[in-house]
């Protein structure tokens, strides 16, 4: 190899290695927004999407802090009951009985989830202007599609 070629491999090899840092240096610099759980950021953009006034905002805090505290204990117990189910995988002597008792635990706990999340957002609705309700009536699906838990759709007598 001349030294001519070898000169230009140098050189772009460098051009290259400085590149690759600043894009790393460019994906990892922070962005000026502060992170926050995605919880504060589904409540955020629930506030300003359905400009909520300051009274409507206090009665949504107290409400969203209220159904996480219910909610927590169901959303561990659907998982502890996904746990024992999936935890028949290994075993060879589990029958189809067994399966069918731990798959009908997990859908009678999320029934119970969803249940409790639907009324959740009706009572949400309720606290809203009839033109926020207009918003929220798109909002809510929109936004329960995106982040991949959607309920079933099911009109009143589907309810318990």
């Amino acid at each position: 190899m001349s030294r001519s070629t070898a000169k230009w491999i140098l050189i772009l090899l460098g051009v290259l290695l400085a590149a690759n840092v600043f894009l790393v240096a460019y994906l990892l610099r922070p962005s000026g927004k502060v992170e926050s759980s995605g919880r504060e950021q589904v409540s955020q953009y629930l506030v300003r999407e359905l400009k909520l006034d300051k009274q409507q905002q206090d009665s949504f805090s107290a409400m969203k802090q209220q159904f996480f505290q219910t909610m927590r204990p169901m959303w561990d117990s659907i998982r502890s009951a996904k746990d024992s189910l999936y935890r028949q995988l290994g075993n060879p002597s589990a029958n189809d009985s067994l399966i069918a008792q731990l798959a009908q635990r997990v859908a009678d706990q999320t029934r119970r989830s969803e249940d409790k999340q639907f009324d959740h957002f009706r009572e949400l609705r309720t606290m809203c202007r009839p033109e926020q309700q207009a918003v929220f009536d798109t909002l809510i699906p929109k936004m329960l599609t995106r982040m991949g838990s959607r309920p079933p759709m099911r009109n009143a007598t589907d309810r318990k």
